[in-house]
């Protein structure tokens, strides 16, 4: 066979600046999707919102307000309630639907929403009758 008539095999043509483009808009789309829709990107840097429950012997309690938002990785104070019930203490917070506590202040750890219930303690249980 003759040179000649071979013919040089052809890289395929890939238009460089179509390909950035579009990868560039994917990229927006998805931050625009992102702080839109509240998804987190990374945990650090990221609201979350802790919901207060006054719990079941919070009855005649009260607190500043439902909800808080704090930032994961930063420092937080929690709101502290108050029961106009004497005998009824407030002793903490817990997770919901768990027996952990978490300490009404310090640096966030959790990466996702939290409800919060308070724990109370009954003063008049542990007078002590002379």
């Amino acid at each position: 066979m003759n040179n000649k008539n071979k013919k040089k095999a052809q890289k395929p043509y890939i238009n460089k600046k179509l390909i950035t483009t579009v990868l560039i808009v994917a990229v927006s789309v998805c931050m625009v999707c992102a702080i839109v829709f509240g998804l987190k990107l990374n945990k650090y840097g990221s609201d979350v919102t802790i919901t207060y429950s006054l719990g079941k012997d919070g009855g005649s309690g009260s607190i500043r307000a439902d909800s808080q938002v704090v930032e994961y990785g930063k420092k937080y104070q929690l709101y502290i309630p108050t029961n106009s019930d004497r005998d009824m203490r407030f002793s903490g917070w817990r997770i919901a639907g768990t027996t952990k506590t978490i300490a009404n202040s310090g640096v966030w750890k959790y990466d996702e929403d939290l409800k919060l219930v308070a724990i109370w303690i009954n003063d008049s249980e542990y007078t002590n009758n002379y």
